[in-house]
């Protein structure tokens, strides 16, 4: 689901090890459509939307990947 969300496979390793928080995964994940926003202009009820739906997605998995335990613990071993 997050790859899905971010539509990059290497933004959500990224967050999925912690190497990335959620929101500078949603500003990679936007990036170019934040260049076609630049160039074109922003449609209203759009892009906006997608903005917000996108660091929902993004911000609810990351909270759900911190709360597991630690890889290789034994309380992941039940998982």
């Amino acid at each position: 689901m997050l790859s899905g969300s971010c539509k990059s496979l290497v933004l959500a390793l990224a967050v999925l090890r912690g190497r990335m928080g959620a929101e500078e995964a949603c500003v990679a994940a936007r990036l170019a459509e934040q260049h076609q926003v630049e160039e074109w202009g922003e449609v209203e009820a759009g892009h906006d939307l997608d903005r917000a739906d996108l660091q929902v997605r993004v911000s609810a998995a990351s909270a759900f990947l911190r709360l597991l335990p630690p890889p290789g613990s034994p309380a992941r071993a039940d998982l």
